[in-house]
């Protein structure tokens, strides 16, 4: 089910007001005896040593084509990669495995104008790989979700409806965002 086609429904010609929940999160409560979830409480010292050198250890990384990168840690272990420039594409599958144990995927181009997305995913992941490549714990980038950023209608202009967006994790902060 669409749930976008049951607010277009429920949208009123006159506008109104609406608050959107999302509960996420939910199987990572906060554990007093532990000071906090189980992420928060965790022994990461080689990832916080990374922390510290850099921009999660990735200054080193470089790309040579004509646009701009950025990787910004989020959350805890979660980062968002962006790449803005001519000629990519965002319909690559995913590579991570989505089994422990088990080597990474490659970035595969999944249409003609995800090629050079793939490639120039590829060169970073392999440039992480070297930057921790000394490293016991974390060795390697697990990367998921990619997209093309497509502009989506303002609840407002879809549905006739003002939103308030009350949210803990940034993304969906960001992902609220009105113009």
């Amino acid at each position: 089910m669409d749930i976008s086609t049951v607010w277009e429904d429920l949208a009123w010609q006159q506008g109104g007001k609406i608050i959107y929940l999302i509960l996420d999160g939910v199987g990572g409560l906060s554990d007093p005896d532990r000071g906090g979830t189980e992420l928060q409480v965790a022994q990461t010292p080689n990832l916080d040593q990374l922390a510290k050198e850099s921009s999660c250890g990735l200054s080193k990384v470089r790309f040579d084509f004509e646009g701009d990168y950025f990787f910004e840690t989020v959350s805890e272990h979660r980062a968002v990669f962006v790449l803005r420039g001519q000629g990519l594409g965002g319909n690559l599958a995913d590579t991570d495995p989505q089994t422990t144990g088990v080597p990474a995927k490659d970035p595969t181009p999944e249409s003609e104008d995800s090629k050079k997305t793939a490639e120039l995913v590829r060169s970073f992941i392999d440039q992480v790989q070297q930057v921790l490549a000394d490293e016991d714990r974390a060795t390697g980038i697990l990367m998921r979700g990619f997209e093309q950023y497509q502009p989506l209608p303002a609840i407002r202009d879809r549905f006739k409806l003002d939103g308030v967006c009350v949210a803990d994790y940034p993304m969906y902060r960001g992902v609220s965002r009105s113009k």
